[in-house]
This record gives C-alpha cells, structure tokens and sequence, in this order.
C-alpha cells in the first residue's frame, strides 16, 4: 500500500433583538483564531453573562447556523474551482457535503424549536466574493482556519446551552468539525492534533473572533 492509499484510507475512517444580536456578532466576526488568553472558559462564561442574557439555546445555535453556511458556501466553491489535486478534492467534497447537512441539521432543529423562517441565519448573509480559490495552498489554509474556528465555536457555546437536546446536538457537529480539522491539518502537512498546553482543545468567545469575519459577510 502506497503512502497516499494509506492517507486516504485513514481520512476515510477517520423578534428583532435576535436577528440584531446575529448581525452584530457576525460583523465582530467568526473566523479569528485565538491567539492569546489560556482562560478561555472563564472569559466565554463572563461575556455570556454580560451580553447573552435575553437569548434562548435556539438564538445560539443560530449563531452558530451562519458558520455553517459560511463554511458550506466556501467549500462548494472550494470542490469546483478547479485547482485542487484529485486527493485534496476528494476529501474536501467530503467536508462540503459534512457542512451542507449541517446546515439542513440545524435550520430542521432550529424550525422545530419554534424558530420563525425570516428569524433563521440565511446564506444570504455570506459575501461568497470574498473567499480566495487562487490556489490549493490558499484553499487550504482558510479551509483549517475555519475548522479550528467551528471547533472553537462549538465547544465555547456548550457551556451557554441550557437544553441537554441542543448540547447533544451541538456536540454532534463539533465531532464532525474536530475530524475536519484534523484533515485539513494533515493536508497542510501539519500533525492532525495540534501542540496545545495540557492537551485541551480551543475554545473561542466572540471577541476572539472579531476580524477576520468581516470579509466573509455582507454588511
């Protein structure tokens, strides 16, 4: 079995005040990876007790509804731009398809949780022209990036969830992510585990990821 089989085969096992706060959290962005504090939890439960009072479970996991939107719209054009290897290809219209049900995962959820349709994160909310498809290495940085940034989200947000339902549920994707992550890492020729203290994985606020978003959204 050749090194690249032997890849392959291991990526293969391997009202208003709403949709204001979703506006407002967007434009301070989504994608940042965190770079400094080590006392993220600390920090996620003091910004949450600050400013997430009025929201219910449902207003976060729609939060986390337009990441999903905004990685499953990066990657579909990511698969069709022509300039990935057959491998790298192959696995990120994996990952494509991963987001896009995760996008279905959730507006299903978020509907069923009493939702209203005009109040759901829409792709509408995503500047596709922003993203950079010049190159298989660009692609792929941004794509580990925004891995890293949907794990981070997901694990910041569980200590936020009261419902066991909506932990599990969002528990759930972040596997998914995790395992992107990993993938993408691997294909940028890093170790698939990151060197983090302790072993621990991140966890990201929304003031951690206030820049890098702002590109990616239409205002």
């Amino acid at each position: 079995m050749t090194f690249t089989q032997n890849r392959a085969d291991t990526m293969e096992q391997a009202g208003h005040s709403r949709r204001t706060f979703i506006k407002g959290a967007a434009a301070t962005g989504l994608m940042a990876i965190a770079m400094g504090s080590t006392n993220h939890r600390a920090e996620a439960a003091s910004f949450a007790k600050a400013n997430l009072q009025d929201l219910t479970d449902a207003d976060i996991l729609n939060f986390a509804l337009l990441l999903e939107h905004l990685e499953a719209e990066f990657y579909k054009g990511a698969v069709d731009s022509g300039v990935l290897t057959d491998y790298s290809v192959g696995i990120l219209t994996r990952v494509r398809d991963d987001e896009i049900a995760h996008v279905e995962f959730l507006t299903t959820a978020l509907k069923a949780a009493g939702m209203a349709e005009e109040d759901l994160s829409s792709v509408d909310a995503i500047n596709t022209d922003a993203f950079d498809y010049s190159s298989e290495a660009v692609i792929l940085e941004v794509a580990e990036a925004l891995e890293e940034t949907g794990v981070g989200a997901y694990t910041g947000a569980a200590a936020l969830l009261d419902s066991k339902d909506f932990l599990a549920a969002a528990g759930s994707i972040e596997q998914i992510e995790a395992r992107h992550h990993g993938a993408l890492r691997w294909l940028n020729d890093k170790n698939p585990s990151p060197d983090r203290e302790n072993a621990l994985g991140i966890v990201l606020t929304i003031p951690e990821v206030q820049e890098r978003a702002k590109p990616f959204l239409n205002s």
